[in-house]
């Protein structure tokens, strides 16, 4: 009977334990993993027009993450992607405040932004003008933006960094693009124009580069 009473002693003691150890949730603060898309996207080569080659929208290192409440004002500071982390893949934040509720990505092909809008509506503006502001820029100094879809929820994960505590993880998607479609086509000369009125010599136009922007 004592052997029973010390086992059921020993039992009661490694639940207590168990419980103790188990990482308590706080719902004040939330974890999201996201997912940034388009970032290499397929277009027409100029030397195979009939095979897809790889254009670069903007890569990791180009992005800053800056999340939101549902107001779209800035929650805690702007995240700026480093080029050691892999395009394409899926990046998880944790303890972030409970009000976000989406986030946006904003950057340019050649780096991030000098300085990192602070609201949705400030990045949004700032993204839809930047053709009219940079018309006579190349195509990788317009800026590239994207939205995130709404926050799903997935389970609770466990701080990587403090294993006494759990946060609800959610999850949401945002796709990177120009507000601008744009196509260039470079070092054109035509031939076979006949000959100069002026001096009899045969007539060739040249240009540099014909671009097409806004395309629908």
């Amino acid at each position: 009977m004592k052997r029973l009473i010390i086992a059921a002693l020993a039992i009661s003691a490694m639940v207590a334990c168990s419980k103790d150890d188990a990482p308590t949730l706080d719902a004040s603060r939330k974890s999201i993993t996201i997912n940034i898309t388009n970032m290499v996207s397929a277009t027409k080569g100029v030397t195979a027009p009939s095979a897809a080659s790889a254009y670069k929208c903007a890569g990791v290192e180009d992005l800053t993450i800056v999340f939101c409440d549902a107001s779209g004002n800035k929650v805690g500071d702007a995240v700026a992607l480093t080029s050691g982390v892999p395009s394409g893949a899926t990046y998880t934040f944790h303890g972030l405040s409970e009000s976000v509720n989406k986030f946006f990505v904003i950057g340019t092909d050649n780096g991030p932004l000098a300085t990192v809008p602070a609201t949705l509506a400030e990045a949004k503006a700032k993204w839809e003008a930047s053709p009219a502001d940079q018309v006579d820029d190349e195509v990788g100094e317009l800026i590239v933006f994207g939205e995130s879809s709404a926050l799903t929820y997935v389970s609770d994960c466990t701080d990587p960094d403090n294993s006494e505590l759990k946060y609800p993880l959610f999850q949401a998607s945002a796709e990177v693009k120009p507000n601008v479609a744009r196509v260039e086509v470079s070092a054109i000369t035509c031939t076979d124009l006949g000959t100069s009125e002026f001096d009899g010599n045969p007539v060739t136009i040249g240009f540099d580069k014909i671009t097409l922007k806004e395309l629908a």
